[in-house]
């Protein structure tokens, strides 16, 4: 009688792997290096002409004049002053996020299906429509909101700026930074075992201290994966 094949032999599909992790190597060691390449290259030709007067590969001339002039120019100041100014909106989103996704989790909320199926598709949504919607919402000449609150009689201009620095932070927020933030936070705030935080409340902490010294501690793997 013919001993039946084993799954491993009778699968068409393990011809086709390598018999050890060792072959698997070089293939991603030349991966690395392909990338490595696309990655590094440019970028140090961009060092190297930070550094050179002329064209850094036929006429390298060592010097920081390209340096002095970027540093000396007002809208390079401006472009690196306003990028920090917008990197301070990732602390600011993961405070709201956290006590949007706390009181999501901890409440019996109406609309909280409705509430995460906006935050869903506020981040599956292209940035680039959803950015042109709040152009035209907010748009100082002709948006919707500051035309309907220009027709008041105690307001003269736009009151809402959508290219001013409070305007670009806000469709940063609202677009790109919450959405993503509340949708990792708000399970593990809704899993963490509640009786934690009744100990606190019952040996006399408040609710601002519970946050502080139970809940926060407790989901800070998942507030350090959303503010990566």
């Amino acid at each position: 009688m013919a001993r039946p094949q084993s799954a491993e032999a009778a699968s068409p599909v393990s011809d086709l792997l390598p018999t050890s992790a060792s072959t698997l190597r070089p293939f991603g060691w030349l991966c690395l290096a392909l990338i490595a390449i696309i990655c590094i290259v440019p970028v140090m030709v961009i060092i190297a002409g930070g550094f050179s007067e002329g064209d850094p590969f036929n006429n390298f001339n060592a010097s920081l004049a390209p340096w002095s002039r970027a540093l000396d120019s007002s809208h390079t100041i401006a472009a690196i002053g306003y990028s920090f100014l917008l990197s301070l909106r990732t602390p600011l989103a993961i405070l709201i996020a956290f006590f949007v996704a706390w009181y999501l989790a901890r409440n019996d909320v109406f609309g909280k299906r409705t509430i995460m199926f906006t935050l869903w598709l506020g981040f599956f949504l292209p940035i680039l429509p959803a950015t042109l919607g709040w152009i035209l919402l907010l748009d100082p000449n002709y948006g919707v909101i500051n035309a309907y609150l220009k027709q008041l009689p105690f307001i003269d201009g736009p009151i809402f700026d959508i290219y001013s620095l409070a305007g670009i932070t806000w469709v940063h927020i609202t677009l790109s930074t919450i959405p993503i933030m509340v949708i990792l936070i708000e399970p593990a705030q809704r899993f963490i075992d509640s009786s934690y935080e009744e100990a606190s409340t019952m040996s006399g902490a408040g609710t601002f201290t519970t946050l502080r010294r139970v809940t926060v501690p407790l989901i800070a793997p998942t507030r350090l994966t959303a503010l990566i």
